[in-house]
């Protein structure tokens, strides 16, 4: 969530209350999917591991929002 915060400057300019939301295995953001879904898939995290590579980003069946399903450890691949 910080992350995302930190590295998606337009995440500020939403209007709507709580642009993410937490969900009980992962996240929602409130900005559109179109326009926002390859530069949330690209956030890096330390040893330039991207956030495609940890979590299932799909578009949310409420209002266009990207949703993000955090991976388990079995599914990475690699340590986390």
């Amino acid at each position: 969530m910080k992350e995302i915060e930190n590295q998606v400057s337009e995440i500020g300019t939403v209007l709507s209350p709580a642009p993410l939301t937490l969900q009980l295995d992962g996240l929602r953001v409130k900005l559109p999917y179109d326009q926002f879904h390859e530069k949330i898939e690209k956030l890096e995290f330390d040893e330039g591991v991207t956030l495609s590579e940890l979590a299932n980003i799909s578009r949310s069946k409420m209002k266009n929002y990207i949703l993000i399903k955090i991976k388990s450890k079995s599914d990475v691949g690699f340590a986390i």
